[in-house]
């Protein structure tokens, strides 16, 4: 009993070492770019968001978040995202309409999962939160939001739609 409950974890955490090993060997930019397009959620019983992912230069993105309420677009947020090779990690700045802005710093743990927490002017510490990325297939990906003690507060399933 104790071999099977040994050998269960090593198992366990040389699939997480594998699932490291994918992040680290995979180009963390390629990986990203499997977010460009526009992605659409329901927001409520008339409000689609709609996430629009473009690259800019060769090392950053820009989404473009808004909402379609009874057909008339919104804007929510304006996010610029930088990818820093030194340090493997990107650097999010989140702008919204009302002057608000939040930053976050993220990475891929995986070739199908990003993770990132959120911050105050990209200081790593105190963090405020953390957000999920969860890549399901080429035309599906999740979006979860947990606050600083580790409890969901959103969760966004995004459908491509261009």
């Amino acid at each position: 009993m104790k071999k099977t409950f040994l050998t269960g974890i090593v198992l366990v955490l040389l699939s997480f070492a594998c699932g490291a090993i994918v992040a680290q060997n995979a180009d963390p930019l390629k990986l990203m770019k499997k977010f460009l397009g526009a992605w659409q959620t329901v927001r409520g019983k008339d409000t689609i968001e709609v996430w629009d992912f473009i690259p800019y230069g060769s090392q950053a993105f820009i989404v473009d978040i808004y909402h379609v309420v009874n057909g008339e677009k919104t804007p929510v947020s304006f996010n610029p995202i930088s990818y820093d090779s030194s340090t493997g990690k990107f650097y999010g700045f989140t702008l919204l309409v009302s002057g608000y802005y939040g930053t976050w710093i993220g990475s891929f743990t995986s070739d199908t999962k990003f993770d990132g927490v959120m911050v105050g002017n990209f200081n790593p510490q105190p963090v405020y939160g953390r957000l999920e990325n969860i890549i399901i297939n080429q035309d599906e990906w999740t979006w979860k939001g947990y606050n600083n003690e580790g409890k969901k507060f959103l969760q966004l399933d995004f459908v491509k739609v261009k």
